[in-house]
């Protein structure tokens, strides 16, 4: 099976990691795509988990909009080459928003 698991914040490192390896173990292909945060970045790069950045948020509103229409043309051009039977995510749009263009199953999880 191919999944797409999109990473948002830190913490998401910490909860996909061991779940990411033993899928990889079980000859599952993931692709990871993450936010660009200084921290998520390391803690990809120090778990070992190739990661395909999808860019930096922004704070204004304007600026939030324009960044969710580029990281969904991102995430869509991956998606279509990678093919993913599945989408994983903590509740973040853009791999839901993916996954209905795609026709694929997302799995949101939500930690609250």
């Amino acid at each position: 099976m191919k999944i797409l698991i999109d990473i948002g914040h830190p913490g998401h490192v910490h909860y996909y990691r061991n779940t990411i390896k033993n899928l990889e173990s079980k000859g599952h292909s993931i692709l990871i795509t993450a936010r660009d945060k200084g921290v998520i970045r390391n803690l990809l790069d120090y778990y070992n988990l190739p990661f395909i950045n999808r860019g930096v948020g922004k704070d204004s509103r304007i600026g939030k909009l324009l960044y969710m229409v580029k990281a969904d043309v991102q995430l869509l051009y991956h998606a279509r080459r990678f093919k993913p039977d599945l989408f994983l995510s903590f509740s973040l749009p853009y791999a839901a928003q993916i996954a209905s263009i795609t026709g694929k199953p997302h799995i949101a999880i939500n930690d609250t």
